[in-house]
């Protein structure tokens, strides 16, 4: 046996060594990695049982990180400052994975908001996001039209003169798209909305998020008398 047949002898027998290391599980080689997208964080590793391929998997979305509550330029009075708290809430989104958010509340409500979301991760209810409305330079018609999840707005209610609960932070809106306010006369808010209770994310008496909210004591806008609010829950009933 001449030395090239050698070479060639040992660089076969070397393959079929590696192929069955790789099928026994004795050692793999280095797999490709998958770029995720930037908001993507806290990644788990997993296996795929078929081809055996490493891959990442997202585990939560980060939609608001802010350090503090921004009132930027939003004239807002020292004494409704101060009784503000940002809360960080962990929520399903539509797209079935996991994310992070933070919403602006009253401090005297701020363990019981927390109580809440919880149990809306608990049983999946699926919220698209939770920012800050400061993030839509406090414009609650933007913050709505993009289906946003908020509380804090230092704001009038529509053709009034009257704070809205929002202002003390004791109000919370969820899925504005799914949950619109139609005033009276029929007019819906946001422009962009249809309420089907068969839709991801609506609400509706004796939902679960209704179920939530009312086990806390909290009002929802769907039962007022005139209009609804079906995005719309509060302490106080308004």
């Amino acid at each position: 046996m001449n030395s090239k047949t050698r070479v060639l002898l040992l660089g076969g027998l070397l393959s079929i060594l590696v192929i069955l290391c790789n099928f026994l599980g004795v050692f793999e080689f280095p797999k490709s990695k998958i770029d995720l997208p930037e908001l993507i964080v806290d990644t788990v590793l997993s296996t795929s049982t078929n081809d055996s391929i490493l891959s990442k998997k997202p585990k939560f979305i980060i939609d608001s990180n802010d350090e503090k509550i921004i009132f930027g330029d939003r004239q807002v009075p020292d004494s409704i400052k101060d009784l503000m708290v940002l809360v960080n809430v962990e929520y399903w989104g539509y797209d079935s994975i996991m994310h992070k958010g933070q919403i602006v509340v009253n401090k005297s409500i701020e363990k019981e908001v927390s109580s809440i979301f919880r149990e809306l991760f608990d049983i999946q209810f699926p919220i698209e996001k939770v920012i800050p409305v400061s993030h839509f330079n406090w414009d609650d018609d933007s913050s709505m039209f993009y289906n946003n999840s908020s509380s804090f707005n230092y704001r009038k209610i529509k053709n009034s003169n009257k704070l809205s609960e929002h202002s003390l932070g004791l109000a919370i809106d969820i899925n504005p798209k799914e949950n619109p306010h139609i005033d009276r006369f029929g007019k819906v808010s946001p422009s962009n909305a249809v309420y089907n209770t068969s839709d991801m994310g609506t609400i509706y008496d004796g939902s679960e998020c209704y179920n939530v909210f009312n086990k806390y004591g909290w009002k929802w806008g769907g039962h007022w008398r005139y209009s609804k609010d079906y995005q719309h829950f509060s302490k106080s009933g308004r």
